[in-house]
């Protein structure tokens, strides 16, 4: 059995001497039965003259003029109290319930949705119900000049008869103009439009998810550009460093600065800052000690023109650097008392080597004790409390604006080393740029 659910507008049954949409369907696809849904508008035109089912029965009539059997049941759903027909909220649900009615009812074998026909809040409607629903299948029903139909008729005063001896569609080598809506296409729009926000929102392992989904795939090229994206949020140093030469678009602006030794402090630097754009600050105040004692250990190879090896012992199976008294007096620092061999090295620990050491450097020391009372009075409390953090909080426990503090953390990584130009930290925005256009070559949205 064959159904087509039907709202009607303003060019239904016949205008300018032609089918309109729901007629149209008729003549090409005969359906068995017709559900036609009336706003309160169209009720009115309905009690006039019952114009809507004398069209199909005309058309009943010359099909079997011509010796084509086609029989066909018409129910009418007659919403009168409905005259919001603009409001889109107004048809979803109702279309919905309507369509799994018929479908639960009837069990059709194919269910057709005319979204050609009425108001465009209906149209739309039927559209995403025809993407929702697998059992149904969308008509488009283009106007025959390819234009916006232009209504000359007098509704009040509407002679369905004469309409129809004028028809042109009546014609044997009539135009069909029906074609089935590409919903496939519909639902890669949407995906597209999900995949751009979540890209702009740094979360490219959902962009992933949902690209996968993607009916016309994109290029190899884009998902390989998507791969990199998700290793780099991760900081998968392995892979990025493996891959971003492999890949065949031009990466180099997304990676600035891919010098080993300034890599790692880079790369974190940028991903806090996006972070603090996507109000992730709970994760951004755990990230800053870790950033912090590298930054740190720079300096104190800075200072005194030595590298850590020379300074500290290295613990392999911790990953860590501990305490070496004999090293630290070789390189004139008057250790502490309490300040024990072998022991792990903490941030104020290194804080006090870099002051001793570069007592002279009142920039950098003042720098370095800015964000280390950062650290201590939000880092400390956030790890060890059960609470929220907001923007405010951070603020407010920091007595600094928060993009001053990460001003302050690349201007550190600046003095020891880490050259950071304003335009290398939009690395993140150039992705993001580069991803889009990809994603978008196949075809505009």
């Amino acid at each position: 059995m064959k159904i087509l659910f039907s709202p009607i507008g303003g060019t239904d049954p016949i205008t300018n001497l032609h089918d309109g949409s729901m007629l149209h369907i008729c003549r090409v696809y005969r359906p068995d039965k017709i559900y036609m849904y009336l706003s309160a508008e169209m009720c009115v035109f309905q009690e006039q003259d019952d114009r809507y089912r004398r069209a199909i029965k005309l058309l009943q009539q010359d099909f079997e003029k011509a010796g084509i059997e086609w029989n066909c049941e018409i129910a009418v759903i007659e919403d009168s109290d409905l005259h919001d027909v603009q409001i889109f909220d107004a048809f979803i649900d109702k279309y919905e319930k309507y369509i799994d009615e018929i479908i639960r009812n009837e069990k059709p074998e194919e269910l057709l949705l005319n979204v050609s026909s009425g108001t465009p809040a209906m149209k739309s409607s039927l559209q995403l119900l025809s993407i929702m629903k697998r059992e149904v299948t969308a008509i488009q029903v283009s106007t025959p000049t390819k234009k916006l139909n232009r209504i000359h008729e007098n509704k009040d005063n509407y002679d369905i008869e004469l309409q129809w001896e004028y028809d042109e569609d009546r014609e044997e080598n009539f135009e069909n103009r029906c074609v089935i809506s590409n919903a496939n296409d519909i639902m890669d729009r949407m995906h597209k439009e999900n995949i751009i926000r979540f890209i702009h929102e740094y979360d490219y392992e959902a962009a992933k998810m949902i690209s996968l989904q993607l009916k016309n795939v994109p290029s190899k090229e884009y998902f390989d550009c998507l791969e990199l994206a998700v290793a780099r949020e991760k900081l998968n140093f392995n892979y990025v460093n493996q891959n971003r030469k492999k890949m065949t678009v031009d990466v180099t602006q997304w990676f600035p600065i891919v010098d080993s030794n300034s890599i790692r402090e880079f790369e974190y630097l940028i991903l806090m800052e996006c972070k603090l754009k996507k109000k992730r600050y709970t994760d951004f105040v755990r990230d800053i000690t870790p950033l912090f004692t590298s930054l740190l250990q720079r300096a104190v190879e800075k200072v005194s023109q030595k590298s850590l090896n020379q300074i500290f012992d290295y613990d392999v199976k911790k990953n860590a650097w501990k305490l070496n008294i004999q090293k630290l007096n070789q390189i004139g620092f008057n250790v502490p008392g309490d300040w024990r061999n072998n022991s792990f090295v903490y941030n104020y620990q290194l804080i006090s080597i870099i002051k001793e050491i570069s007592s002279a450097d009142e920039e950098l020391t003042q720098l370095i004790g800015q964000i280390r009372e950062v650290e201590e009075s939000v880092r400390n409390m956030a790890a060890h409390q059960m609470m929220g953090v907001d923007k405010t909080w951070i603020e407010k426990k920091a007595k600094c604006n928060i993009d001053m503090f990460m001003n302050r953390l690349f201007k550190l990584a600046n003095i020891v080393g880490i050259k950071i130009s304003p335009q290398q930290r939009d690395a993140y925005e150039i992705m993001n740029r580069d991803l889009v256009t990809l994603l978008l070559k196949q075809g505009k949205m």
